[in-house]
């Protein structure tokens, strides 16, 4: 088996994209956040996936991606830029679509940096599908609580009980600014890209959990 430190082949945004809309389409899916999710209550309206990217990719193609086959299905998409100006999202949107076409997709932007304002937008989008977020940690740039566990507890809530009340799927994109193994115990729902024969097999179990739910641990002897 190869090693961790072994560098992980690097999925195209457009193979990322198809992984995380399939996982949007699952009947339930498994927060690492389950002490949220209880608090939360149940489980309606909007998903929330919480998706780390490893190795990093272009943040911009796959939001450009998953923004565009929800957009061109009818369903209205708010980029939420945090760390990459607008001006650059939407420039990367004329790759794939004319300004004519544009006009007709409907997806919006915003340079959103604090968490509260994600309310008062959501209540001015109709249609509204899906919410992307680039980049997850900055949200906690503004966030005025002292501690660290209070402001992404905080953060966490208000994300979630926005997307139920108004019906919405979010996506959250962070890429490792710690040790992986972290993000796989504690955090992400999701580890976009990472190859399954370079992790070690014990938090191999981890990622599974995150991606299938407890129950599912017999899938690690497949792969």
């Amino acid at each position: 088996m190869k090693s961790f430190k072994d560098t992980p082949r690097a999925y195209s945004p457009e193979e990322l994209a198809k992984d995380l809309l399939w996982h949007l389409k699952k009947t339930r899916i498994w927060y690492g956040h389950k002490a949220f999710d209880e608090i939360a209550g149940p489980l309606e309206g909007g998903k929330w996936i919480y998706a780390v990217v490893y190795p990093p990719v272009d943040f911009l193609s796959l939001t450009v991606k998953l923004a565009g086959s929800v957009a061109l299905q009818g369903g209205a998409v708010l980029i939420v830029n945090c760390s990459i100006p607008v001006e650059k999202t939407y420039e990367k949107f004329l790759t794939f679509f004319t300004h004519e076409e544009l006009k007709k997709v409907p997806v919006y932007f915003s340079p959103i940096n604090c968490i509260e304002e994600l309310k008062d937008i959501a209540t001015h989008f109709r249609n509204l599908k899906l919410v992307i977020v680039d980049d997850y940690q900055e949200l906690d740039t503004k966030c005025t609580f002292s501690d660290v566990n209070t402001r992404i507890r905080h953060i966490n809530m208000t994300i979630k009980q926005t997307s139920i009340r108004y019906c919405f799927d979010i996506i959250t994109f962070d890429t490792p600014k710690k040790i992986l193994h972290d993000y796989i115990h504690q955090d992400a729902d999701i580890i976009l890209g990472l190859h399954r024969l370079t992790y070690p097999p014990q938090n191999m179990i981890e990622v599974i959990k995150n991606r299938y739910g407890p129950q599912k641990f017999e899938i690690v002897c497949n792969l």
